[in-house]
């Protein structure tokens, strides 16, 4: 009974989270890489990083930047209704 009455708001409910998941991950993926931002870019956040212990810092300061950044483009080109497409990836 519930599904024929929300069925019709499925793509509603998957557009929204996906706007709630990229606007999360532009707050937290833009401080990164912005060299004038409260994380003073990457450098800043390797720095966090080296101090976690954590090796090749500055290169994963980099990865972690750009995935986080790069993440919330791969979700607004997801293709809808197939969770297992790869991100983004066309066929």
């Amino acid at each position: 009974m519930l599904e024929s009455i929300f069925a019709p708001y499925s793509n509603i409910g998957l557009l929204i989270l996906r706007v709630a998941l990229g606007i999360g991950m532009i707050a937290h993926g833009w401080p990164k890489l912005n060299p004038s931002g409260p994380m003073k870019g990457p450098a800043g956040f390797a720095g966090f990083l080296k101090q976690m212990g954590v090796p090749l810092p500055l290169f994963f300061a980099w990865v972690v930047a750009l995935l986080e950044t790069d993440s919330r483009r791969r979700l607004a080109h997801r293709r809808p209704g197939n969770a297992y497409s790869g991100g983004g990836v066309r066929d």
